[in-house]
């Protein structure tokens, strides 16, 4: 056998560890060839590292720029990253290279995909509808094109497209529950379609994941009253599901309810330590946890799943007994300055966290805590000062500069806050928060040119982030450039419906433009939301 069907041999047979090793060889042997390359990406794409997938796809496509399977196979990888225009520009590529009927509809189907997570659900309907033009027996184009239809509210064309597909695929239990919320939804005041669409739900083992990932496709848009309601489904429908309690939490403590979300999150902790720590961690690095003063609440909350694991020396829930057990480590005095932090008795949270760092001073974190209480409290000297300590213990971690410098900001100290965020920007330079604050620091000391810059690049760094425009918003506004100002403001608006202080910023915007009938429904708004 030669190189290519070793190769193909392992494969097939799933071994991709194996491909990767054999590819490698053959690399060493024969460095011009691209399918050697492009093999190896094809495995580090099964095994989920994408990046190293795209860096082989990226050298093959230098090597042989004609082949169209290649741009597919490295446009899934930027799909899988989430990075939806580089994959659309690759899809794009790969259709134009006009490859045999199958490839060419699967392209556009997942062409389409892109546009739909990008949330353009008329590109994606025109994509998925040229996928099934090309092969009308695949059922998932269906599916793709009946979720866009979905989306855009046109439940009868979203129902027809859901049941196409179960007919073409009868044996496929994950399509019956994405039909079924179309027929309710589209039977709300009337029960025509009811009895199939429960059928729909009982030919699937676990229709309450539909609900749970609909949730989070809600949460991550910002309508968190949408969010809300699908993850209350879920947990209806699966109640010892611990993930669906740490984003129904999650959607609260957006909203402001913070007891809420203390509740969901016990809960999930409750039913699933491991699963409770590896959601709250997704969470905390959220957009929505980015943009909250009091972010630290998700990984409080892990703590409390790793102490219920036993991690911290088996500590338990109890203070008294878990200090106990370890009175040296600092650990339990920082769950309980935790405890008290969330419940907003900052002064005892500061208490705590001091006696920590007393048991173990050379724990960055425990300065970090205690900074986010004084923070809170508005002592932002206290603030500058514990995080400095924790720079000096760990003088690689991009948030430390960060938080140190909207301490400064508040301060009035700009300068010496945009060094800190350009350090963070340094250490991680693909985090839009560190731009986002640099920006507004720019903004404070009037340099509204360089403002735009930070705050542009922060936005393509997260589109879907809602603080950037609000803040290149009001570097706009400040130039006098009120329609750019509007515009990022009705962005922000979008992305987060719930914060007052956008509604108010249009609607100073309005003003100065003399729209003022539109001023005032903005400040109405604000003034609403704000009780």
């Amino acid at each position: 056998m030669n190189w290519r069907d070793i190769i193909y041999h392992y494969y097939e047979k799933g071994e991709y560890d194996k491909v990767i090793e054999n590819s490698t060889e053959a690399i060493k042997l024969y460095p011009d060839e691209a399918d050697f390359y492009s093999l190896r990406g094809l495995a580090y794409f099964k095994k989920g590292e994408y990046d190293k997938a795209i860096e082989d796809f990226s050298e093959a496509i230098k090597l042989n720029p004609a082949e169209t399977y290649i741009y597919g196979g490295r446009g899934k990888a930027y799909y899988k990253k989430g990075e939806y225009d580089k994959a659309i520009e690759d899809f794009t590529e790969a259709i134009k290279l006009n490859p045999d009927e199958d490839d060419l509809a699967d392209y556009y189907y997942w062409r389409g995909k892109a546009y739909y997570e990008k949330g353009e659900y008329d590109k994606a309907i025109e994509n998925f509808t040229e996928a099934i033009k090309l092969n009308p027996d695949e059922a998932i184009y269906y599916l793709g094109r009946g979720e866009a239809y979905f989306e855009k509210g046109e439940y009868d064309k979203a129902i027809d497209n859901f049941t196409k597909a179960t007919k073409l695929n009868p044996d496929e239990a994950t399509f019956y529950p994405i039909r079924s919320p179309a027929y309710f939804k589209l039977t709300y005041f009337k029960n025509k379609y009811y009895d199939e669409a429960t059928e729909g739900f009982s030919k699937n083992t676990n229709p309450a994941d539909y609900y749970y990932r609909r949730g989070k496709d809600y949460y991550e848009k910002g309508e968190y009253d949408k969010a809300i309601e699908y993850f209350s489904e879920a947990i209806k429908l699966n109640p010892g599901e611990a993930t669906s309690y740490v984003w129904y939490g999650s959607a609260y403590y957006a909203k402001g309810d913070l007891g809420k979300a203390i509740e969901n999150f016990t809960k999930a902790i409750d039913l699933n330590p491991d699963k409770a720590i590896e959601e709250l961690t997704e969470a905390a690095n959220t957009e929505t946890a980015k943009m909250k003063p009091d972010k630290t609440i998700f990984y409080q909350f892990r703590d409390i799943a790793y102490s219920k694991k036993g991690r911290h020396n088996k500590a338990t829930t109890d203070f008294t007994e878990s200090n106990k057990i370890n009175p040296d480590e600092g650990a339990s005095y920082a769950q309980r300055g935790a405890d008290y932090y969330i419940k907003g008795e900052y002064d005892k949270a500061i208490e705590y966290f001091s006696e920590a760092i007393k048991l173990n001073p050379y724990e960055a974190d425990f300065y970090c805590f205690r900074g986010a209480a004084y923070f809170v409290k508005g002592e932002y000297e206290k603030v500058i000062e514990d995080y400095t300590k924790a720079i000096k213990l760990n003088p690689d971690n991009a948030d430390f500069y960060n938080d140190r410098g909207v301490a400064y900001i508040k301060k009035g100290e700009y300068d010496k806050a945009i060094g800190d965020f350009t350090e963070a920007i340094k250490l991680n330079p693909d985090e839009a928060d560190s731009y986002n604050n640099r920006g507004v620091a720019y903004i404070k000391k009037r340099e509204y040119e360089k403002a735009i810059e930070d705050l542009s690049k922060a936005i393509k760094l997260k589109p879907n982030y809602s603080l950037p425009y609000n803040n290149r918003g009001l570097a706009y506004l400040e130039k006098g450039e009120y329609e750019k100002a509007i515009e990022d403001f009705t962005q922000a608006i979008k992305l987060n419906p719930y914060n007052p202080e956008y509604y108010r910023n249009r609607g100073k915007a309005y003003e100065l433009m003399g729209l003022l009938n539109k001023a005032q429904q903005d400040f109405k708004k604000a003034m609403e939301l704000q009780e």
